[in-house]
């Protein structure tokens, strides 16, 4: 939410979020993909890394996830992600994109789980 204040001048503006139910958990690290487990949100984000790196042609690589539950729009309790990385093709994505040197080491560190099957991603390594 953007909040700003009523004196035109001045222009300031705040960005606000909602409180937070926890504490924030680190999923990933910038250069470390391994997210093995049994706990289906983990699984998920495993997956939806995946899923995304697959469907932008290997090009765009997502890392060091971290979020906290949250309220969600519709009244449910979810994890909200924040202040992820990315790794690119071409290594200019931002601030810490390794490019293809991260792309490489996320097929050799990431595990399919039955996500990843459902979704009918491709292993990353034959």
């Amino acid at each position: 939410q953007w909040l700003s204040t009523p004196d035109e001048d001045r222009r300031v503006v705040w960005l606000v979020e909602p409180f937070r139910l926890s504490s924030p958990e680190r999923f990933s690290k910038p250069m470390n993909f391994v997210m093995n487990t049994e706990d289906d949100k983990i699984k998920t984000l495993n997956a939806f890394v995946h899923y995304a790196f697959q469907s932008t042609g290997d090009d765009f690589l997502y890392a060091d996830l971290q979020g906290s539950l949250a309220k969600m729009m519709n009244g449910s309790i979810g994890i909200v992600l924040f202040d992820p990385m990315t790794h690119s093709g071409a290594g200019d994505s931002g601030v810490g994109d390794e490019g293809p040197q991260a792309h490489e080491l996320y097929a050799t560190q990431h595990v399919c789980d039955e996500f990843c099957d459902d979704l009918g991603l491709n292993p990353l390594l034959e």
